[in-house]
């Protein structure tokens, strides 16, 4: 029984040795367990921050890209806006022209109906319808002229501005120089 007793003892001599070992390894694994999850955490932390980088940095660029297609788009519309006025004065001037040559011819059929032989009249009339036409083709080729440059300094305008594929460009419209 001595013997049974000493090794019992030995026994437990040896457990309350081993323990603190244990005990050791136990806090070393905790430790790691503590470090693997700080590292994974840190790990997730970062994906998170490149994510909220790359999803910001593309927000910027669509707000840029948002920023220069407003700015092409008021480009364009001044440069409508000075073709338009361009247009407007061609006409104007037209219609002053051709005013000016209505009134020419009304006063000029006027006196040559006031002739007292038909060869005058007739010479008479075909003057005054000759000077007409003459003026009334110079004031036409004059304004299509005008409109036709009106559109070239537009559409090289436009271009300038570097509009988006979505912004239109517009394109001459036959009713602006089709005087003949």
């Amino acid at each position: 029984m001595t013997k049974k007793i000493i090794g019992i003892i030995t026994m437990f001599s040896l457990m309350l040795m081993v323990a603190p070992v244990l005990a050791e390894d136990t806090t070393s694994a905790n430790a790691n367990n503590a470090a693997l999850t700080a590292t994974a955490n840190a790990n997730a932390a970062a994906k998170a921050a490149a994510a909220k980088a790359k999803a910001d940095a593309k927000a910027a660029k669509a707000e840029a890209a948002k920023a220069a297609a407003t700015a092409s788009i008021v480009c364009v519309g001044k440069a409508v806006g000075v073709r338009e006025t361009a247009i407007q004065t061609a006409f104007s001037a037209y219609s002053a022209a051709e005013t000016s040559a209505l009134t020419a011819r009304a006063s000029g059929l006027s006196a040559a109906w006031a002739k007292t032989t038909a060869k005058e009249i007739k010479t008479a009339v075909a003057a005054v319808w000759k000077t007409y036409r003459t003026a009334h083709k110079t004031a036409a080729k004059t304004h299509n002229a005008r409109v036709k440059t009106a559109w070239t300094q537009y559409k090289t305008a436009a271009k300038a501005c570097k509009p988006a594929k979505e912004v239109p460009i517009e394109t001459q419209s036959a009713g602006d120089n089709n005087i003949q």
